[in-house]
């Protein structure tokens, strides 16, 4: 039964590290990722290929497989976008509204100071 609820969390997480590959795919950028926990937990995937035979847990291995094989992709895609020129960023326009009491040319003044972060599309 351990097997199975192991092996079980070991699909699971392969199909949410699916969503961070698709992700990354389409944005084609890295940000806010640290290589450390992607290099422990792609390390710590390998050695359950290793570990789990030896306790005789073939779902857990199947599962560990399908996360391995997973965290590989996108640690791959990590390595390759890092690599690649990052976006100069795209602004999504917004009207400016005056808020009640201030003057539209000081108000204007105070969003020219303002930098925009950029977006993806």
């Amino acid at each position: 039964m351990a097997d199975l609820i192991n092996g079980l969390f070991e699909f699971c997480g392969s199909l949410f590290i699916f969503l961070s590959v698709k992700k990354l795919h389409q944005d084609k950028h890295v940000a806010g990722v640290s290589w450390l926990h992607a290099g422990f937990f792609l390390a710590w995937g390998w050695w359950n290929l290793a570990y789990y035979p030896h306790l005789g847990q073939w779902i857990s291995l199947a599962g560990g497989l399908a996360i391995v094989v997973m965290n590989s992709i996108w640690f791959g895609q990590l390595i390759y976008y890092s690599s690649q020129p990052q976006p100069s960023g795209q602004y999504v326009m917004h009207e400016i509204v005056t808020p009640p009491g201030c003057e539209e040319q000081e108000w204007a003044e105070k969003q020219s100071r303002v930098r925009v972060a950029p977006t993806s599309i």
